[in-house]
């Protein structure tokens, strides 16, 4: 399902048990099943555990500049 908001898109996507919300440059629209492509960057995921809970975010700009791991 692609969700447009402003100048973005959020692509909320599953293959098989994952499911992903994609936040997307620009304006585009997606046939509902339609099968899509994505490369994700793990610097720059929110993952989530079953219970919704956070269980890692990016690191922040002044950690990556101080060499924070």
């Amino acid at each position: 399902m692609a969700e447009i908001s402003g100048s973005e898109t959020f692509l909320h996507v599953r293959h098989h048990s994952l499911a992903v919300v994609a936040q997307v440059p620009g304006v585009h629209a997606f046939e509902l099943g339609r099968t899509v492509t994505l490369a994700l960057d793990p610097r720059r995921l929110f993952v989530f555990d079953a219970a919704g809970k956070l269980a890692a975010a990016p690191k922040r700009e002044a950690e990556m500049a101080r060499g924070v791991a």
